[in-house]
């Protein structure tokens, strides 16, 4: 190898290095990403099971009497502070190795959902709404055990777990999960997202029996994946999911139904800005798909 040979050799190996290295380090994020998920998945799931257990076992005992107690509701409150900031962490991670693939600095614009980031909220929520009327009225399944006890010391607890609940289920096992999978640039992921964060959702809600819990998770996951490729971020569906889980929850404990009433104003108010976003939208493909037969 003469001297010039070997001075470009060195200077192709000084260009590489940094490359490779940038490629392992992408790489060693994607597999702590991949793992977080996995991990927050089976924990869910488990988690999930073990109440289904619990709640046959004790005929529909209620699960939250006796458990009030500040230790429990500690462990509880952290917890959940604990996941919904791994949540965030993991999030942050994933935007920064997959080049924005979440919008979590992007909002909704008017052209892509009536009424902007608000509007796809209200709608997320209407989503929510009508999939657990249908779920409740076609299938039978059980109520979350203590979600129906007159509380209000446990509503701090579970306000906490409502904002967990939004950014676990909707970032780590929903919109990153898709992300990862968006890497495998072939027709088959987009199915394949579809039939993982189903799996995934429904494995996490098996506490409201099998049968309840399909009808209700098939049409909301649907919707929300739909939803999610036409907005382009994923704010509107964790604000949603936590504003949903909070209504609810303050309703239940407190015995107010103010909550439950604004959530369904909402939710009306949503439907409204979803059929238009449709309709509109279907609008705009026709004029599209009329311009282009003219032209031809």
């Amino acid at each position: 190898m003469t001297t010039a040979q070997s001075q470009d050799h060195h200077q192709v190996s000084a260009i590489g290095a940094p490359a490779n290295g940038r490629r392992v380090l992408r790489l060693a994020a994607l597999v702590v990403i991949a793992a977080v998920c996995l991990s927050a998945a089976v924990a869910l799931i488990g988690s999930a099971i073990q109440t289904l257990h619990s709640s046959v076992a004790g005929a529909g005992v209620d699960t939250d009497a006796g458990s009030g107690g500040a230790a429990a509701r500690r462990e509880a409150i952290t917890s959940a502070v604990t996941m919904g900031a791994l949540a965030v962490l993991v999030a942050a991670l994933t935007e920064i190795v997959l080049p924005r693939p979440l919008g979590l600095l992007r909002g909704v614009g008017n052209r892509r959902f009536v009424g902007g980031t608000l509007g796809a909220t209200a709608g997320y929520i209407a989503l929510l709404l009508l999939t657990g009327v249908f779920a409740s009225t076609v299938a039978a399944g059980r109520a979350y055990p203590g979600s129906a006890v007159t509380d209000p010391t446990l509503l701090g607890r579970d306000l906490v777990e409502s904002g967990a609940a939004g950014l676990a289920e909707e970032l780590l096992l929903f919109a990153i999960p898709l992300a990862l999978l968006g890497i495998w640039k072939s027709p088959r992921a987009r199915w394949l997202g579809l039939a993982l964060i189903v799996a995934l959702r429904l494995g996490i809600h098996l506490y409201y029996g099998i049968g309840y819990a399909a009808v209700m998770v098939v049409p909301w996951l649907l919707g929300a994946w739909l939803l999610y490729r036409a907005i382009g971020t994923i704010w509107p569906l964790i604000i949603g999911h936590t504003l949903y889980d909070a209504a609810l929850l303050t309703t239940m404990r407190t015995g107010h139904t103010w909550p439950y009433t604004a959530l369904q104003i909402a939710a009306g108010i949503g439907a409204i800005l979803l059929v238009t976003t449709v309709a509109r939208t279907a609008n705009r493909t026709d004029w599209i798909r009329s311009r282009e037969s003219t032209r031809t």
